[in-house]
C-alpha cells in the first residue's frame, strides 16, 4: 500500500471514518483526535481509529495499527509549503525502498535481493543512518504518519539540549547521512547504485524546498534591512553571559557583517553548494531514541537506530546547515564547552574532526594521513571554510529572527516561558561562542 494524495484535507474534521477506510483498505467504524501540543509549527494529533471486526473483508484488522499522528497546517505559521515539502520527502523515501537500494555502515550502496529487507519495520529504512516514520497519505495540508510507540522510545525537548552520551553518535550519523545522498559528482565515485539514486533523488527534489534549514527563506533583503536594527536587543541579553570585550569583537562582527553586502555575499556561498539532501531542522527535539540501545555508538543494529522526524524543511543544499544548527541549536553548554574562546575551540575541533572523518569514510585517528588524499568529498580547509560561512549566516537569521523567537516563547503557558526564554539566551550564546572560536569570524571570509 502507496502513500496517498489527499489534498482535501485541512483540519480533524475533514477526516472521516469513510476517508480513513479508503486510506487503511478496512472498514474504520470510529475515529478520535486528541491534541498532542508538541508541533510548533503544525497542529499534532494523535489518531485513534476502531476497525470493525464483524466485516468479512477486514481479515488484515489484527495487523494494522490503531494509532496513527496527524499533523495539520496552522494556519498563523506563513509557510505555506511545510507540508508539501514534508510529503515529497516521504515519496523520495519511499521509492529508494521500493528500489532496493540500501547502504552499509560507511555509505556505500548495495542492491538488496529482497525488497521486503528495505521496507519492514524490523529494519531501519533509508537513509541508513536513520529511521523514518511511515506515512500513510500527506497532502498541502496535512500529513498522516504511522504511530511510533511511545513506551518504546525516548524523547528530549528541543530546550534540554542533546545528551552527552549520544553527541558523537548523531554527529556520526548526520554525516553518514549526507554521504549516502552526496550528489556532487565531481567529488565522489560513480557507482551503477549511486547513478540510480541520483535519478530518484533528481525527480523528488524539485518537490522539496530550494532553500533547506530553518529561517533560510528569510529573503536577503529582509536580512539586510532587520540584522543592524535587531542586533541591540540580542546584544542586551548577552550581557548576562558574555565579558565585555568579547561583546565588543561581536559589535565590530556585527558591523563588518552589516556592510560591503556581506550579508548577501554569505547568503550565497551558503545556497549554492547544494551537494547533499539536508534535513534542515536537525535537532535533538526531532530525533527520537529507543529505550533499548540508546547509548550505542553508530550502532547498526534496529534496537539502536534512533528515528529522525519533521522532514518539512528538506532539501538539496550544503551539509554543514545541518551541523551547525545541531550545534547552535540542539547541542548545549556541555558540548560547546562555553568557559572561554581557546575552551570552545578545543571542544569544537574535536566535533567538527569527527563529523569530517565520518563524511569522508576514515576512522577519527587517520585524520592526519587523509588531507592529501584526492578522494576526498571535501578538503579540510574548504569544509572549515563551508563550517563558518554556515556559522555567520545562521547567526544572522538569529538575530533577525529573535523578535519572533522571544513572541514564541511569551506564547508558552506561564510556567514555561522562563524555560523558554533561557533556552534562545542559551542558543545565541552558543552561536556567538563558536563565532569567537577558532573556527569563527575571520575579517577575510567572505573576500
Amino acid at each position: 500500500m502507496g502513500i496517498a494524495q489527499v489534498d482535501s484535507v485541512a483540519d480533524p474534521t475533514d477526516v472521516t471514518p469513510a476517508l480513513l477506510s479508503e486510506l487503511l483498505q478496512c472498514k474504520v467504524t470510529s475515529c478520535q483526535f486528541n491534541a498532542l501540543g508538541k508541533g510548533v509549527m503544525s497542529n499534532v494529533q494523535l489518531l485513534t481509529v476502531c476497525y470493525d471486526g464483524h466485516d468479512s473483508g477486514n481479515r488484515n484488522v489484527g495487523r494494522l495499527p490503531t494509532q496513527f499522528i496527524a499533523k495539520f497546517k496552522k494556519t498563523e505559521i506563513p509557510l505555506p509549503d511545510l507540508f508539501s515539502v514534508e510529503g515529497a520527502f516521504y515519496r523520495l523515501s519511499e521509492s529508494i525502498s521500493e528500489s532496493h537500494l540500501s547502504a552499509d555502515s560507511h555509505g556505500e550502496y548495495h542492491e538488496l535481493a529482497d525488497a521486503s529487507v528495505a521496507t519492514t519495520a524490523d529494519k531501519p529504512q533509508i537513509p541508513f543512518s536513520f529511521r523514518i516514520a511511515k506515512a500513510v497519505a500527506t497532502g498541502p495540508s496535512w500529513l498522516l504518519l504511522e504511530l511510533i510507540p511511545p513506551n518504546e522510545i525516548d524523547t528530549f525537548e528541543v530546550h534540554e539540549g542533546c545528551p552527552p552520551n549520544v553527541l558523537d553518535d548523531l554527529v556520526i550519523r548526520l554525516a553518514r547521512m549526507h554521504l549516502f545522498f552526496w550528489m556532487d559528482s565531481e567529488s565522489i565515485k560513480e557507482t551503477s547504485q549511486r547513478k540510480k539514486l541520483a535519478v530518484i533523488f533528481k525527480n523528488h527534489s524539485r518537490y522539496l524546498s530550494s532553500s533547506p534549514g530553518t529561517g533560510h527563506t528569510l529573503p536577503i533583503d529582509s536580512r539586510q534591512d532587520q540584522f543592524l536594527p535587531s542586533w541591540p536587543a540580542v546584544r542586551e541579553r548577552l550581557t548576562r553571559y558574555i565579558e565585555r570585550d568579547d561583546l565588543h569583537r561581536m559589535d565590530n562582527i556585527v558591523d563588518l557583517t552589516a556592510t560591503d553586502c556581506r550579508i548577501q555575499k554569505c547568503a550565497t556561498r551558503v545556497t549554492q553548494r547544494k551537494y547533499t539532501m539536508v534535513h534542515g531542522d536537525f535537532h535533538i527535539g526531532n530525533i527520537l531514541f529507543p529505550k533499548e540501545g540508546r547509548t550505542a555508538v553508530h550502532g547498526c543494529e534496529e534496537s539502536c537506530v534512533p528515528w529522525l522526524v519533521d522532514w518539512s524543511m528538506v532539501g538539496l543544499g550544503n551539509p554543514l546547515i545541518d551541523l551547525v544548527f545541531f550545534l547552535v541549536v540542539g547541542a548545549n553548554d556541555i558540548h560547546i564547552h562555553q568557559e572561554d574562546a581557546s575552551t570552545t575551540s578545543k571542544h569544537l575541533e574535536r566535533i567538527l574532526r569527527l563529523y569530517y572523518t565520518s563524511l569522508n569514510d576514515q576512522k577519527p585517528t587517520e585524520f592526519s594521513t587523509m588531507e592529501p588524499d584526492q578522494s576526498l568529498l571535501l578538503s579540510w580547509d574548504e569544509f572549515v571554510s563551508m563550517f563558518r560561512e554556515c556559522l555567520l549566516n545562521q547567526f544572522i537569521i538569529l538575530v533577525c529572527y529573535d523578535t519572533l523567537c522571544r513572541d514564541m516563547a511569551d506564547a508558552f503557558p506561564c510556567d514555561e516561558k522562563d524555560v523558554y526564554h533561557d533556552h534562545f539566551d542559551r542558543v545565541n550564546v552558543r552561536c556567538v561562542r563558536m563565532l569567537l572560536s577558532d573556527h569563527g569570524w575571520t575579517e577575510n571570509m567572505l573576500d
